[in-house]
């Protein structure tokens, strides 16, 4: 996997001031998660999850190339783009670079979805497709085969129903 040299300059540079300091302490505490990173034309991807304030956690990915980030996307409110320039510039971002820069190693190299398919023959992929729909479709038949009378979706608290006992074959 290659990786260009990321300097924490260039990370401050990316998110401004006030979101690097926000991300250092975030990788401080170790807030980042289930890491990935893969080749991308013209430099690396890195991907993760960090904690979140209003949500578990966020998705947050950046690509890196010639020792600078080039882009970055987060679904936090700030970096997920609901300020008008926001393009992935949050403090989740930068505690993924930062992390990323200090662990690499916690960080699994992955391929890029799109180079593995297009490794893959055709009859293959014809098995992978035809297996999905066949793994839905049975979905499909076993959420008919329930019960409406198990399920109120009127209550407050249907979602915590348990789930209905598999079927004995």
């Amino acid at each position: 996997m290659s990786s260009s040299p990321l300097t924490a300059e260039a990370v401050r540079d990316w998110v401004g001031g006030t979101y690097y300091d926000r991300g250092k302490a975030l990788a401080g505490d170790r807030a980042i998660s289930g890491g990935r990173v893969y080749d991308v034309s013209g430099g690396v991807r890195v991907a993760a999850r960090c904690t979140g304030t209003y949500a578990p956690f966020y998705r947050v990915a950046a690509t890196v190339a010639d020792g600078r980030v080039t882009a970055s996307a987060c679904t936090c409110p700030v970096g997920g783009g609901t300020e008008p320039d926001a393009e992935g510039r949050c403090k989740h971002v930068a505690a993924l670079l930062l992390t990323w820069r200090k662990r690499p190693d916690d960080f699994i190299p992955d391929e890029n979805p799109r180079v593995t398919l297009a490794r893959r023959f055709k009859e293959e992929l014809a098995e992978m497709v035809l297996a999905l729909l066949n793994r839905s479709a049975q979905t499909d038949e076993e959420a008919w085969e329930h019960d409406p009378e198990e399920y109120d979706p009127d209550a407050a608290d249907w979602y915590l129903a348990p789930d209905p006992a598999p079927p004995k074959a």
